[in-house]
């Protein structure tokens, strides 16, 4: 006589077993987090490694959404990541002008050649330079906490096994 399998009566914590799709999801929020962390340092070829590696990831997504199945955990996931880095995308562009246009009415010409000759001394303290660290920081923050919440809550879905409710829903 053969055992069965009875599921449990709140199918709210039933966990599905992991599969393929799975650990493919997870690996992909992986290299975006990777990515992101990347960003974060100091070093312009450590950057550039990044933003490469953000490119291959966002190309990577799209192929993996045209080969999955409509319906499957692996779909669902490469299509709330592509949401998630159009908006990303957006959020930093609409950040970049916004910075970029209080730069143009702040700043002359003639200070940037003085902020290049700065940093070439090595003087992080400047004033200048601080007030351009906070405007970075203050026109990015937006696009970073987005990710960063899009992502947590993803990867935290994939990790179970889980699907999100809506992949298309940019917030």
């Amino acid at each position: 006589m053969s055992e069965i399998d009875i599921p449990d009566q709140n199918p709210k914590h039933d966990k599905p077993a992991p599969n393929k799709d799975q650990k493919t999801v997870t690996a992909v929020y992986g290299t975006l987090c990777a990515s992101l962390i990347l960003q974060l340092t100091p070093n312009a070829g450590v950057a550039l490694f990044s933003g490469l590696l953000l490119l291959f990831t966002w190309g990577m997504i799209g192929f993996l959404r045209r080969g999955a199945d409509r319906e499957s955990l692996l779909a669902n996931h490469m299509s709330f990541l592509n949401i998630t880095l159009w908006m990303f995308s957006a959020l930093i562009f609409v950040a970049t002008a916004i910075g970029g246009y209080y730069v143009y009415t702040h700043y002359t010409f003639a200070q940037f050649g003085d902020l290049a000759s700065v940093m070439a001394e090595g003087d992080m303290n400047d004033p200048m330079i601080r007030e351009l660290k906070n405007l970075t920081l203050a026109v990015g923050a937006p696009g970073y906490l987005y990710i960063v919440y899009r992502l947590t809550k993803g990867l935290r879905r994939a990790l179970g096994g889980y699907r999100i409710a809506h992949p298309k829903n940019p917030f």
